[in-house]
C-alpha cells in the first residue's frame, strides 16, 4: 500500500474509532489531541466527552485552523487533504447535529456551542420559554431551526423579524431557508409587505391569493427579479403585466410568467410557435 494511502486510511480509522460507543476514556483523551482536526471534531460530538475536554477541542480547532499555512503547490495528495480537513474543521463543528442533545435538550439551551443550540432547537418538546429564547438567538442557524421545528409557535412580529434579517449565506448552512415557505403571514401583513423597502418581504406579498390587482401590477414592475418572479403566476395580475413578464430580461421571471395558469390559450400557442414546437 502506498504511504499516502496508508496515512489517509489511518486518519479515517482514527475518526471512526473516535465515534465508537465503547471507546475507553484513555483512548478518547488521546484522540482529543489527534493531529487531524477532523478526528478531534468526532470526540467533541461524543456525549461522554467531559465539558473541559470539549472546550479544549473547540478552542484548538479554531486556533489551529487559523494558523495552518496553505499547502505547497507541489504538496502530495495526503498533505492537501489534511490541510482541507483542518480548514473545514471549524465549519464541521458548527454543522454538527447531535441526536443525543435533541433527545435531552434542556441542559444545553445555553450551550456556548452553536451546534448544540441548533440540536436543541430541533426538539419539539421544549417549553415555551425555551422556544422564545432560541427564536431570539443571535445565531441564524439556531433561530431558523427553531422556527422550522415549531412554525406554529412563531408570533407575527418574530416571524417578520426573522424574515427581515435573513440573508442567504451558504457558508452558514442556512440557504435551505430560502427554498421553502416555513412561516405564514396573514393577508394584512402580506399586503403591507408589497410596498416594503426589503425585496425579500415584497416577494412574499403574492402569497396572498386575494392580493389586489393594483398591488400585483406594481410588483410586476419591481426592480428585483425575485419579486417579479413571485408575482408572475398570480391570479390577480393584470393580463398586460403578465404579457410583459413573458419578455422579462430575467429568464426565471419569463419562465414563471410562461408557466402561469392564467396565461390565455392563444399566448400559450404563440410561445410554443416561438419555441418551434
Amino acid at each position: 500500500m502506498p504511504q499516502n494511502t496508508a496515512s489517509t486510511k489511518r486518519c479515517w480509522v482514527r475518526a471512526e474509532l473516535a465515534r465508537h460507543p465503547d471507546l475507553p476514556p484513555s483512548a478518547r483523551e488521546a484522540l482529543a489531541v489527534d493531529p487531524a482536526l477532523s478526528v478531534r471534531v468526532k470526540v467533541f460530538a461524543r456525549p461522554d466527552t467531559p465539558d473541559h475536554v470539549r472546550a479544549q477541542i473547540h478552542a484548538s480547532v479554531h486556533e489551529l485552523s487559523r494558523s495552518t499555512a496553505d499547502p505547497d503547490p507541489d504538496a502530495d495528495d495526503e498533505t492537501v487533504l489534511q490541510w482541507f480537513q483542518n480548514e473545514f474543521a471549524p465549519t464541521e463543528l458548527r454543522a454538527l447535529r447531535l441526536p443525543w442533545v435533541t433527545a435531552d435538550p434542556l441542559p444545553y439551551i445555553d450551550s456556548p456551542y452553536v451546534s448544540f443550540r441548533v440540536s436543541v432547537a430541533a426538539s419539539k418538546a421544549l417549553p415555551a420559554s425555551a422556544v422564545a429564547r432560541l427564536l431570539d438567538d443571535e445565531e441564524e442557524m439556531v433561530h431558523l431551526t427553531m422556527a422550522h421545528t415549531v412554525p406554529h409557535l412563531v408570533d407575527l412580529a418574530t416571524a417578520e423579524s426573522i424574515e427581515r434579517r435573513y440573508r442567504p449565506r451558504q457558508d452558514k448552512f442556512t440557504f435551505w431557508w430560502d427554498k421553502e415557505e416555513v412561516l405564514t403571514f396573514p393577508p394584512a401583513a402580506l399586503r403591507r409587505f408589497a410596498t416594503d423597502p426589503e425585496p425579500r418581504l415584497r416577494s412574499f406579498a403574492p402569497r396572498d391569493p386575494d392580493l389586489p390587482s393594483e398591488l400585483a401590477e406594481k410588483l410586476a414592475a419591481d426592480p428585483e427579479d425575485r419579486v417579479r418572479r413571485a408575482v408572475a403566476p398570480h391570479r390577480n395580475l393584470p393580463l398586460q403585466s403578465l404579457l410583459r413578464l413573458l419578455a422579462d430580461p430575467s429568464e426565471r421571471v419569463a419562465e414563471a410568467a410562461g408557466a402561469s395558469p392564467f396565461l390565455p390559450g392563444e399566448h400559450m400557442e404563440w410561445l410554443l410557435n416561438r419555441a418551434g414546437l
